[in-house]
């Protein structure tokens, strides 16, 4: 869903009633009045109150807009999220509470004439002029879903579009509060925030009173400088049936805050987080160019804005995101982190947001791809001014190239990563680390002492070590409170760091439960087997129980429970309750596992069996994904930890690979690794048949794994006189093999498998036309490809003949199946001829393509259009 249809002031003006929805702005607006027995001036100053009350951003129409036409936000854009809207919108809205309230409304366009000018107007561009829009109602009696019989009498005024001033509404306004006059005019603008700069906060002239909006609405009717321009009555044009439809409030909004409310309680992991603001941002160059980035000119309507921000763990990417999409929301945006697991009607609303748009997605490696391609078509044709997607990453791999930009571009959506075709790339270190380490210093004193931060005096961050900007917070959280000997190594930190922690665990659970607490080995097992599966809060309980004592103690695993959920506050992008920052919740996490399970290696090892594979045996598939991201992410820090770890994992725990794939396809080892000597192993649990098969084409990540997983499923002993349907699942397999062996670079290879395939699939298809005759086609299709990938090119156009004249009996028997694959074959084939430098043939033979692609179009343009466009381009390399 992309939003409403614009409205066309000059085309269709009548239409305005369309946009007016009283029943949803009932349901957002609680706290307007029904339709009663009070007054209607009363009744709509009340509605005037509860605008004002919301703190609605004024904005005004973009530049960029069609002349003539305007979009009109929804009543839950402008109430709501993000909390802004035009004149226009602003006026549509509270037409629509007016109608709850039993009021008849109208919307009235003024004109700014000439280049006279009205002090407390706020004019937009509309039709390619100053325009304005206020809310005109009628005191006279009530609406009831149509006009009251005695609203205005003269039958010369009962239309619904009204393009001259009618004399009885100018002449009869009620200007001010206890004057007479049967309407009022109200300046509803005057209820809203101005913001003024691109990145300031909203001018404090706004909201004014309802006396004063009032006056404003009136003195716009009666002159100063305005002219009526058009009158939309939607008191007697608006028809439920015509309202147009709306996809309403979400459910669950798709973006998060940037940041976060602070607790003057949080512990030391929860107050060094880049998202609860309590370290100001420290200026950087990068932040300073993605602004301007962002907030340049649309010249490429339409297009997605991408940019890929990537660094090391701890090195601000986070708190970059933050920031940036913060001060975008402070000028007028919609912006934050998009949450994960989002049900559609969230993505079709987000489609439909009337306003500039960022979305930043943290962690964008970690098993995002389908989020990220889902987000984008969702707001590929999205009304109202740029949309930015902003993925936060430890680096731009496999997860960005060979997942998320083919996918984009091959499904036909416009996106744009200039100028950061690289992305962004966050060194190791801030720029300024004293700045970072000192302002970090000061911000946590201030908290500690609740006095004025100290102004002079303050320490520099220690020397030794190559420091990453969260590990300068974290010097600085340990520096404010008094610590004199601060770390040398980054071990030492997290070190200190997880002790002050537990200490605020046990505190915590001594002051609430008394002074039987768990010790603090139990406390980095709890906290280690939270930390890798990111449980939700309500399945914190059963992964605490693969810790020994708690397991055996359930009072004090409940008990734990209750100090974790309170302590680790759910992450409000998925509900995940984990260890933040990650960097730290890794580190413990990769040292307590990898210890325990060393520990079964040795003589003294005790019973049972490693708690990663205790954790992994009962953990829901979420959380066995999770634990897949986590041992993913810790591997780049400690690689051989990591792989020892994900080995042990993918050996005991059935199905594991699953998941694992998915990392695996989005960041190569440690999972890749894991998987290859699986499925070398003897014994191998994966279905190497299928992975042989539906890896995807072209991915040169699962590369290796796709071309052992085709030549270890082999049935290589099945003679050709075996039954039918073994012969056949060995011609299948030989073609996998084969296009995977060319994938790799073994041309060689390839070919030979490929010629086998062929062979077989002949005397299948001789003796079972009916069944074989397409395998046999698609095999001739990549045998020529790979004989010219050799360069065959007598051999590659005989056989692109021989599959051309294949599909062409296929197609006669079933167009509808087969015409696709004619189509391609014909493709090939013009290629091979112009290799063969037979021109005239292949241009003929691209001609005929191209006339089979525009018939297919016809049927399925979404899934043709782009091989029309390839043959396109081909026939016009060869003419």
């Amino acid at each position: 869903m992309t939003g409403w249809p614009r409205w066309r002031r000059a085309d269709a003006p009548g239409a305005l009633v369309q946009y007016v929805q009283p029943d949803w702005v009932a349901r957002m607006l609680p706290g307007i009045p029904g339709r009663s027995a009070e007054p209607a001036f009363t009744r709509l100053q009340r509605i005037y109150d509860a605008f004002a009350l919301l703190g609605i951003d004024y904005v005004d129409e973009p530049a960029s807009s069609q002349p003539g036409v305007q979009t009109i936000r929804p009543p839950d854009q402008v109430l709501l999220r993000p909390g802004q809207g035009t004149c226009l919108d602003l006026a549509v809205t509270a037409a629509g509470a007016c109608l709850h309230a039993g009021l008849h409304p109208l919307v009235v366009i003024l004109d700014l004439a000439g280049s006279e000018t009205a002090s407390d107007a706020m004019p937009e561009v509309m039709s390619g002029r100053a325009s304005h829009a206020v809310l005109v109602v009628w005191l006279g009696g009530d609406w009831a879903g149509r006009a009251d019989p005695d609203y205005r009498r003269d039958d010369r005024f009962q239309r619904v579009v009204l393009t001259e001033a009618p004399g009885d509404i100018v002449s009869d306004l009620r200007a001010g509060i206890g004057q007479g006059g049967a309407f009022a005019a109200l300046d509803i603008t005057a209820a809203a925030r101005r913001r003024t700069g691109r990145m300031q906060q909203a001018d404090t002239a706004g909201p004014v009173t309802f006396a004063a909006a009032l006056a404003a609405g009136a003195g716009m009717l009666t002159g100063g400088g305005w002219t009526w321009s058009t009158g939309v009555d939607v008191g007697l044009g608006w028809q439920a049936v015509d309202v147009l439809p709306t996809a309403g409030e979400p459910r669950v909004y798709p973006l998060a805050a940037p940041y976060e409310e602070p607790d003057d309680e949080d512990g030391p992991l929860a107050s060094v987080r880049a998202r609860n603001n309590i370290v100001p941002f420290q200026s950087r160059d990068e932040l300073d160019a993605l602004l301007d980035w962002a907030q340049a000119p649309d010249r490429q309507p339409g297009r997605i804005r991408i940019v890929i921000v990537h660094g090391v763990g701890g090195a601000g990417k986070t708190h970059l995101l933050a920031e940036l999409t913060a001060r975008l929301a402070s000028a007028g945006w919609y912006a934050g982190f998009l949450r994960r697991d989002l049900p559609e009607a969230s993505l079709d609303w987000l489609g439909t947001v009337v306003c500039p748009v960022a979305i930043a997605v943290d962690y964008a490696e970690a098993a995002r791809a389908d989020e990220i391609v889902a987000v984008a078509r969702a707001v590929a044709a999205r009304p109202g001014g740029p949309t930015c997607l902003l993925l936060g990453a430890r680096a731009v791999s496999a997860w960005w190239d060979e997942d998320i930009r083919p996918t984009l571009t091959r499904d036909g959506h416009r996106f744009t990563t200039r100028p950061w075709q690289g992305g962004v790339e966050l060194p190791d270190r801030h720029p300024s680390p004293t700045r970072v380490f000192r302002r970090a210093l000061t911000a946590f004193a201030a908290r500690r002492t609740a006095g004025p931060p100290p102004d002079r005096g303050l320490p520099d961050p220690p020397s030794q070590g190559e420091w990453t900007t969260l590990d300068l917070v974290m010097l600085a959280w340990l520096a404010a409170r008094s610590t004199t000997d601060l770390p040398s190594t980054q071990e030492e930190l997290y070190e200190e760091i997880l002790g002050h922690e537990f200490r605020y665990w046990k505190d915590a659970y001594s002051a609430r439960f008394g002074n039987r607490v768990p010790t603090v080995d139990v406390l980095r097992a709890a906290g280690a087997g939270v930390h890798l599966l990111a449980p939700t809060a309500d399945r914190i309980d059963p992964v605490l129980a693969h810790t020994k004592v708690l397991d055996e103690d359930s009072r004090l695993r409940g008990e734990l429970v209750e100090i974790l959920r309170l302590l680790l506050p759910a992450d409000p992008d998925d509900g995940a309750v984990s260890l933040r920052p990650d960097p730290v919740g890794d580190y413990l996490t990769l040292t307590t596992l990898a210890a325990d399970a060393d520990a079964f290696g040795s003589q003294d090892a005790p019973d049972g069996t490693p708690a990663l594979v205790r954790h992994l045996k009962d953990a829901n598939a979420r959380e066995r994904l999770r634990a897949c991201i986590t041992l993913a992410r810790a591997a780049d820090t400690a690689p051989d930890i990591a792989q020892r770890l994900t080995d042990l994992a993918l050996d005991n725990i059935d199905g594991l690979w699953e998941p694992g794939l998915v990392l695996a396809a989005a960041q190569g080892d440690p999972f890749l690794r894991g998987l290859l000597r699986l499925a070398a192993r003897p014994d191998s649990p994966l279905p190497l048949a299928d992975l042989a098969r539906s890896l995807p084409l072209g991915h040169a990540t699962l590369r290796p794994l796709a071309l052992l997983a085709a030549q270890r499923s082999q049935e290589s002993d099945i003679p050709l006189s075996a039954d039918e349907e073994r012969t056949a699942a060995r011609a299948t397999s030989l073609n996998t093999l084969a296009i995977r062996q060319s994938e790799a670079g073994g041309r060689t290879e390839a070919l030979a498998t490929a010629t086998q395939a062929v062979e077989i699939y002949r005397q299948l298809a001789e003796v079972n036309p009916g069944a074989f005759l397409p395998d046999l086609a698609m095999s001739l299709n990549n045998l020529a490809i790979m004989q010219s990938e050799a360069g065959l090119r007598a051999e590659a156009l005989a056989t692109a003949t021989q599959a051309v004249e294949r599909y062409r009996q296929l197609a006669v028997v079933d167009p509808g199946a087969f015409l696709p694959d004619l189509a391609a074959s014909l493709n090939n084939l013009a290629a091979m001829q112009s290799e063969a430098g037979l021109r005239a043939e292949a241009l003929a033979t691209a001609i005929d393509a191209v006339e089979l692609r525009r018939q297919l179009v016809e049927v399925d343009r979404g899934a043709f259009l782009p091989n029309l466009a390839m043959s396109l381009n081909n026939l016009a390399a060869m003419q």
